[in-house]
């Protein structure tokens, strides 16, 4: 049985990962959570104990009745008659505290919005965007939905994931009168799984890791889905040196879907744009980095992610690191063509194998 949740919260700069005080609120083998949520750059770590993978026979596939632990980051969309926004608050007010998969299909998620738990049992259905599940669900007065991604890769190029599991939710006020046009929409990328023991990272040394990020990109000013929404996607690259607990990389080619457009299709970002990703940490089997946009370009800021900076938070996962996941939320000042706005989303990425001399 889940505790009720506690309001206390604990603020860590992103860029100063403290791997101690990180995982201090994560045990091994715990069924009930901390008494306080993480919050770390804007993104939230459960406190809900850990769980390991500690052979390969340890996958999601095999844990049913299992509540995982997720990284998370959200979005508040608000709605109301003088005035309307998006905004990504650096605090605890939304996060998805547990996700449990029955041995029926079923998913229970449990949300945390305003320090208030909400447990809701959703029934999937598969979606042919990236292989993922969805299910929606209402529960006093409020409507749920999640939807998990199975392969965020391609047809071409497939990339699932056997340990780290990425998804996204929502929730809003559903009743007589109000709509997700009316109110505060709350949306919310994570990921979940099972996490890699930080001593079994050690014999690793080096490990590269190749694999996707997917995001939202909101307008701060018109967060309407038609007109201040479009998804970004891209190639992730990782470099990750678990000696000196260093991690960088770069995510290339990427895409990105607009809501706005006639047509509304994947569109190749230049050749020239991509995001760096480094001063990143690695501390107890967890790492934060810092990412910029960048384009050697001259690609105009509309078409372009140069401008946007922001972080990332992840894990390893797997038995012995085989694969990362995690969050990652950026900003962007506004130019002379674009307005402010703010990318959230989530990055999964397997372990390539070791090339001989």
């Amino acid at each position: 049985m889940l505790n009720a949740a506690s309001g206390a919260t604990r603020i860590v700069s992103v860029l100063a990962l403290a791997g101690v005080v990180l995982s201090s609120c994560f045990h091994d083998d715990s069924t009930d959570p901390g008494d306080e949520s993480l919050v770390v750059g804007g993104f939230v770590a459960s406190p809900l104990g850990a769980r390991y993978a500690d052979g390969a026979e340890d996958t999601l596939e095999t844990i049913d009745g299992l509540a995982l632990s997720p990284l998370s980051v959200h979005v508040e969309r608000i709605y109301a008659e003088d005035g309307r926004g998006v905004s990504s608050p650096q605090d605890d007010s939304a996060y998805i505290e547990s996700v449990l998969r029955t041995s029926t299909g079923r998913f229970v998620v449990n949300y945390v919005i305003d320090s208030e738990r909400t447990s809701v049992d959703f029934e999937m259905s598969g979606l042919d965007s990236y292989d993922s599940l969805f299910g929606d669900a209402t529960h006093d007065n409020h409507a749920y939905g999640f939807q998990v991604y199975r392969d965020l890769g391609s047809a071409d190029d497939p990339a699932p994931r056997d340990y780290v599991a990425t998804a996204r939710f929502f929730t809003f006020e559903r009743r007589p009168g109000v709509s997700p046009f009316d109110g505060t929409v709350y949306e919310l990328f994570g990921t979940y799984g099972l996490r890699t023991r930080p001593e079994n990272l050690s014999p690793l040394g080096s490990a590269s890791y190749e694999g996707n990020v997917f995001g939202n990109l909101w307008d701060i000013d018109d967060p309407n889905r038609s007109t201040g929404l479009d998804l970004l996607r891209g190639m992730l690259a990782l470099d990750a040196n678990l000696d000196s607990g260093e991690i960088s990389g770069e995510v290339s080619n990427l895409s990105r879907f607009d809501y706005g457009a006639e047509n509304r299709a994947w569109e190749d970002l230049a050749e020239t744009i991509s995001i760096e990703i480094g001063s990143g940490s690695i501390e107890q089997g967890r790492f934060t980095a810092a990412w910029e946009g960048r384009d050697s370009g001259d690609t105009p800021a509309e078409d372009s992610v140069r401008g946007f900076t922001g972080d990332m938070l992840g894990e390893f996962y797997g038995p012995a690191g085989e694969e990362v996941g995690g969050v990652w939320r950026g900003h962007r000042d506004a130019t002379a063509t674009t307005p402010e706005q703010l990318i959230n989303g989530f990055f999964s990425a397997g372990r390539e194998p070791e090339t001989g001399p």
